[in-house]
């Protein structure tokens, strides 16, 4: 069982570090809101949110802190705990001390990739709060929700360019909605992978190479490509089907705003592919 979660009782509440993550939340969303009014008000400051990316700060609490959050069902192995707003734009996650020194350790350089590289795929992150209870701290993180629920992705590949042990479980693969390896990817679209057009192709590597030189920079080596494809030939009329917002999820997912449609020709099947890079810190 993943460090920091524990069942107290029959009915399976789950608690983080002795906390009842209902109990969690909602000390979130009154921290939020208290910390993002309290920034808006100072003259002086360093950075604010929207130096990060461009949000209001009257939209961040809204989408935080006006609705309950939603938990995540075993959203990773880590022993984190994750909510999501309910418009889907954000993702709270409980983080370990060491991962919290390190993102506070990185924030100059993380600063300068989003100014010099404003199309990075690299996670957005809009907050690092600190929960004090029975004698403890508990960290989260604020960051942007990678695939939007509202948007059905019929693939999903966690790709880190490797096939050594690089094939999703059988528990994983018999998901509603899994999360697939990088031999899986291949099995699925053994001959040319995934096309696009020339421009757009060129642009995304310029993108993924810089990211990876700010991850070198930072001594990350664990990270990982997730690739979201909504498939228009499976919607209605071909047209980008959209889903109501399901009341659970298991992964954290990015919006790829910028990123087109590819084509296998006429014939074949157009797809929208949506790329954010992950990492994990160590």
């Amino acid at each position: 069982m993943p460090a920091g979660l524990f069942f107290p009782n029959s009915q399976c509440k789950v608690s983080y570090k002795k906390v009842p993550t209902n109990a969690l939340m909602s000390a979130i969303q009154l921290g939020i809101a208290n910390s993002i009014g309290s920034l808006a008000s100072r003259p002086d400051r360093d950075l604010l949110l929207q130096d990060f990316e461009k949000i209001e700060n009257v939209a961040f609490p809204a989408s935080t802190c006006t609705e309950p959050l939603r938990e995540l069902s075993n959203a990773g192995a880590s022993g984190s705990i994750f909510y999501v707003s309910q418009d889907d734009q954000f993702i709270i996650k409980t983080v370990q001390h060491k991962e919290a020194e390190f993102l506070q350790k990185l924030l100059p350089g993380y600063y300068m990739n989003l100014q010099q590289n404003p199309k990075t795929l690299l996670p957005k992150f809009f907050g690092l709060f600190c929960y004090q209870s029975l004698g403890k701290n508990i960290r989260l993180l604020v960051m942007n929700n990678l695939l939007p629920q509202n948007v059905t992705m019929h693939e999903k590949y966690d790709l880190k360019g490797s096939t050594y042990k690089r094939l999703a479980s059988k528990a994983e693969r018999a998901k509603a909605s899994p999360t697939l390896k990088d031999l899986d990817f291949i099995e699925n679209h053994p001959n040319e992978g995934l096309s696009m057009d020339p421009v757009s192709y060129d642009s995304l590597i310029r993108t993924i190479s810089r990211d990876c030189l700010v991850l070198e920079s930072f001594k990350i080596m664990d990270y990982s490509l997730l690739v979201g494809i909504h498939n228009v030939e499976l919607t209605t009329g071909g047209r980008y089907q959209t889903a109501p917002v399901k009341q659970d999820s298991e992964d954290e997912v990015d919006h790829g705003d910028d990123l087109p449609s590819t084509s296998r020709g006429e014939s074949e099947q157009r797809k929208r592919v949506c790329i954010s890079e992950n990492y994990v810190a160590e």
